[in-house]
């Protein structure tokens, strides 16, 4: 008797689960690699410009984690930054081509480094493997709303992200 009823809470389990399986959306990519291309528009069109990479990290299907590093072109400065990025409209696999995102940055200009939070906003097409996207960044706002003599930025990112199968 318990090895029919074993049997039958088996296959029971595994054709409930393939069924399930079947009609649930595809989870969301586990990560995304990306480049980028940047430059700070704080003083002039398109100055401090910079090369780096980025990971896109899938957390939930709305929300993923995003770390960057970039290295300027005019020195020998760099940038590293941390931010949760959410997907606040469109469908619910997270399909919106508009996100925004919150989150932390630091930048180097020579001997000295200074640490701002990081307020995020950008498009980018939500489908396929090759993913480009274009970026606002704002650096400092809640330091230069502090500390008027603090200082800020805004910046401009534009890149390419590839999905990671």
């Amino acid at each position: 008797m318990r090895r029919p009823l074993t049997a039958v809470v088996l296959l029971g389990g595994i054709l409930s689960s393939g069924a399930l399986a079947q009609g649930a959306p595809p989870p969301p990519p586990p990560f995304r690699i990306g480049t980028h291309i940047a430059g700070n528009m704080t003083h002039g069109a398109y100055d401090f410009v910079r090369v780096g990479g980025q990971l896109v990290i899938a957390l939930d299907k709305r929300l993923s984690g995003y770390p960057t590093v970039s290295r300027f072109l005019d020195g020998g400065e760099w940038e590293v930054t941390a931010a949760l990025r959410y997907r606040p409209f469109g469908p619910a696999d997270g399909g919106s081509p508009f996100y925004f995102g919150v989150g932390w940055a630091a930048v180097e200009f020579g001997p000295n480094a200074r640490g701002y939070d990081l307020w995020l906003t950008g498009l980018e097409v939500p489908t396929g493997r090759l993913r480009p996207y274009v970026e606002f960044q704002f650096l400092g706002l809640i330091n230069r709303a502090v500390d008027t003599t603090g200082d800020y930025g805004l910046q401009l990112y534009s890149g390419l992200t590839w999905v990671v199968k």
